[in-house]
């Protein structure tokens, strides 16, 4: 699997096929709605000629996508691409009662038109760009109607000049599309200047987009980017995403409460204090996860009654947990559904220590300290014996709309005294866990496009999923369904 050595948070690659599956989904859209086709009638009723003319959008494409120069493609203005706009010419003609119909196709490209990212003096992207300097005008068709009359081949030559005389001096014109900013504002994310850069692949051959995000401590170069679809890949969509951002946007989501940093429940508080993603070099899958997460939580006892009097004017509990997930993951077909689904694999780990901040507590833990020590061995001794009698364990999970199946396989806890005074007592946990399972994909291979409803393929391949440390790169195919 080849990935950028570019190092960059973000990085992703869109070839010319993904944009013409989206444009030919539009036109399907709009057709049924009667939005590509343009009449209008020659003559009037009762006058000897007569008619009509019908002209019917029938395709939009993006034929290429190429660089000026792959030394400096990432140049704003050198990143250009081909738009072909086909269409069908139907004129109906009455002269003197006598009806003749001529359908014809022609087709007009607009070539070499420049792109890139609109960015505010402060480089904050609020846009894309559209060049109208090197834009280069083209028609071609309508044979029959070129045969009778030599002069439409001039006719359509001098449309074509005149349109660029008129469009060449307005050279980069921005179309403001603010939410290309908002969307990552408004999860603490803001983009390092002079990123984001929008460009040709190294192949020249594709789109190719990249970013770094401010306070993940990156800069990277964009000259080193390569490919990141392998050739002869069927993926026509792909990105690699570095751990960096999501670190800088998880503290981000739990300041912002967009994620629930704290549970306050009743005499009780659990707060989330820190976490950690990390991607790492594969396993036995083909790619690695590692999640870790630090959280405590604080627990008063009510005055009186039996524990109120046990624990003391203090009253109070305190409890530091660590956990730690790796799951190991792949994409692979399930011979039953012949679908896509995720298989992974996982392993986790959760310490704890509870504080019990008591004089009472603490001074009875110190006496008897000779028989809780084996009392929590022998505890955690019946907890493991009760574990393998009832493993492995089956769940299964509705997400998104999707089947998630885990399966529990082990299951290992020990609990132990780690520490006692005379004003406190502290017993640690561990628990280890280890398990498998597989998440359905098929409610992820049909997407629609927001705001419009138009429906998406998704295609996912073994090789959709992979990582290397500190990457994960994520592939797929766009086609109409």
């Amino acid at each position: 699997m080849a990935f950028s050595p570019g190092t960059f948070d973000i990085l992703a690659e869109v070839h010319p096929a993904a944009l013409d599956v989206v444009i030919d989904i539009i036109l399907e859209q709009l057709r049924a709605q009667g939005k590509t086709t343009f009449t209008q009638t020659i003559g009037s009723s009762g006058t000897a000629i007569g008619g009509q003319v019908d002209v019917e959008l029938t395709d939009l494409s993006v034929p290429g996508v190429r660089s000026l120069d792959l030394a400096d493609r990432f140049k704003p203005g050198n990143t250009l691409a081909s738009f072909r706009v086909d269409a069908q010419l139907q004129v109906t003609v009455t002269v003197f009662g006598l009806t003749n119909t001529l359908t014809e196709s022609f087709f007009i490209s607009l070539v070499d038109l420049q792109f890139g990212i609109f960015t505010t003096p402060g480089g904050l992207p609020v846009g894309v760009s559209l060049g109208l300097q090197q834009i280069d005008i083209d028609a071609g068709g309508l044979q029959t109607l070129r045969a009778l009359n030599p002069a439409l081949d001039v006719l359509a030559d001098f449309i074509a000049l005149g349109v660029r005389t008129l469009l060449s001096p307005l050279g980069l014109v921005p179309i403001p599309i603010l939410q290309f900013a908002d969307a990552f504002v408004q999860l603490g994310l803001s983009f390092e200047p002079p990123s984001p850069h929008l460009g040709t692949n190294q192949a020249g051959d594709a789109l190719a987009i990249a970013a770094d995000f401010k306070a993940a401590g990156n800069s990277s170069d964009i000259a080193v980017v390569t490919d990141i679809i392998p050739a002869g890949s069927p993926f026509n969509v792909a990105t690699v995403l570095a751990d960096r951002p999501i670190n800088q946007l998880l503290p981000s989501l739990l300041a912002s409460n967009q994620l629930p940093r704290s549970i306050p429940t009743s005499g009780a508080n659990f707060s989330v204090r820190s976490t950690n993603v990390a991607f790492l070099d594969p396993g036995a899958r083909a790619s690695r996860i590692q999640v870790d997460a630090h959280a405590s939580a604080r627990i008063k006892v009510r005055k009186g009654g039996f524990f109120g009097s046990l624990f003391g004017k203090k009253k109070k509990v305190t409890i530091h947990a660590y956990a730690r997930m790796t799951l190991d993951a792949s994409v692979v077909d399930d011979p039953a559904t012949q679908l896509a689904v995720v298989d992974f694999a996982f392993e986790a780990t959760l310490q704890a220590r509870a504080t019990i901040q008591s004089v009472l507590v603490g001074t009875l833990t110190v006496l008897l300290a000779p028989f809780i020590v084996p009392f929590f061995m022998l505890l955690s001794q019946v907890i493991n014996f009760a574990a393998d009698q009832l493993l492995p364990l089956s769940f299964d999970f509705k997400v998104s709309g999707s089947d998630l199946e885990v399966r529990l396989t082990k299951l290992q806890t020990n609990l132990r005294l780690a520490s006692a005074g005379f004003t406190e007592a502290t017993v640690a946990m561990r628990l280890d866990a280890r398990g498998d399972g597989r998440f359905a994909l098929d409610h992820f291979t049909r997407h629609q496009i927001q705001q419009t409803g138009i429906p998406l393929k998704v295609g996912y391949e073994p090789t959709s999923l992979a990582s290397r440390a500190g990457e994960l790169f994520l592939g797929v195919e766009l086609a109409k369904r």
